[in-house]
């Protein structure tokens, strides 16, 4: 695994962390950012990856940066 595709991994693993930190599930905020279902599932296993501008919404929606 190249270096960059770790931190990748690294960032979206902390993006699962923050948002059951904040105790939101994952359809939940699927249904706020009016995303299909399995986005954020897809997103957070790094099965597909989130554009920054993605990223930052969730962030947003997540109330944390």
């Amino acid at each position: 695994m190249t270096e960059h595709a770790n931190y990748l991994q690294k960032l979206l693993k902390n993006l699962k962390k923050v948002r059951e930190n904040k105790k939101i599930s994952q359809d939940f905020l699927e249904k706020k950012m009016i995303l299909g279902p399995g986005w954020i599932r897809r997103f957070e296993e790094g099965e597909t990856i989130p554009s920054i501008d993605m990223l930052l919404a969730i962030l947003h929606e997540l109330g944390s940066s």
